[in-house]
């Protein structure tokens, strides 16, 4: 991956660009690059704004010049056509984008449309995390070679990720360590960690609930989950069932990663518990927390 600006002068846009090539074949694990754009003027007036242009070879204007432009190249190593002795990157790649800024994934403007109150109720609570679980704004297949993937309006302030995966030669390891709090009435928190899912290509996260630990239910909580390993979960309210009652039974999580690949389904939990926490992992590969 290479960078080209074309800005001139003082700006507030920052680029940060990372790539990474995995040791082993024949896992979850497999090449990425990512790219992270933010556009911000910190405690100062936040007006100013740009446009990137995403492409897999630079553009024609990019020798030109040109003020308030920033090309993006993504390329692929010069082993990924050739193999070495260890790896061997799949011509298979995945793109996806997340965007955050004051209108995407904003959870406070919402609040301070309410008043910003001290303590929000439940249902203020929902909305919040409903608009912080945005899906991204791109996410799709991309081949190596000369395209043209987009342009982009950033304005002030705002923080764009660009994440890129080859296909791995196994899905994703299974999650592990789910724990369920209480926050409040008809209200839990479940955590879980990714340590052994062995892939950062995670497109989200699927939870499946049962009564009783038979003929689960998905889950849909937004594409939040993608860069979280927790989730809130407050079921709508039935008339005649206490809160709590609605939230009592088993539930277990699995990951789904860029090319549809699902991984195993945790072990199960059971709130409230029984006392018997699984921490296992059905496969022999991680016992870690």
């Amino acid at each position: 991956m290479w960078l080209t600006t074309l800005l001139k002068g003082n700006t507030p846009l920052g680029v940060l660009a990372s790539s990474y090539i995995p040791v082993t074949n024949h896992t979850a694990d497999s090449w990425q690059t990512t790219v992270l754009m933010y556009m911000s003027n910190d405690t100062g007036p936040q007006t100013d704004k740009t446009y990137v242009y995403l492409s897999m070879e630079p553009p024609s204007w990019a020798s030109q010049g040109g003020s308030g432009y920033l090309s993006i190249d993504i390329e692929t190593p010069s082993w990924a056509s050739q193999g070495t002795l260890l790896i061997f990157l799949p011509s298979e790649l995945h793109m996806v984008g997340w965007w955050l800024d004051n209108t995407l994934g904003n959870s406070y403007k919402l609040l301070d449309r309410a008043g910003r109150p001290p303590y929000p109720n439940l249902e203020l609570q929902h909305w919040m995390r409903t608009i912080s679980n945005s899906p991204p704004i791109f996410n799709q297949p991309v081949q190596p070679g000369n395209q043209f993937i987009g342009k982009f309006f950033i304005k002030e302030p705002a923080v764009v990720v660009v994440h890129v995966c080859s296909k791995p030669d196994a899905p994703p390891d299974q999650p592990n360590n789910v724990n369920i709090l209480n926050i409040t009435s008809g209200q839990i928190l479940l955590t879980w960690s990714d340590k052994c899912l062995n892939s950062r290509c995670i497109l989200n996260y699927e939870v499946a609930y049962s009564v009783e630990d038979t003929n689960y239910t998905t889950i849909d909580p937004g594409y939040g989950l993608a860069y979280s390993t927790s989730f809130v979960y407050q079921p709508t309210t039935l008339q005649g069932v206490a809160p709590d009652n609605q939230v009592i039974g088993f539930y277990k999580v699995r990951a789904l990663d860029y090319f549809g690949q699902y991984s195993e389904y945790s072990l199960p939990q059971q709130y409230p518990s029984s006392g018997k926490v699984k921490l296992g992992y059905h496969g022999n590969h991680c016992q870690g927390l």
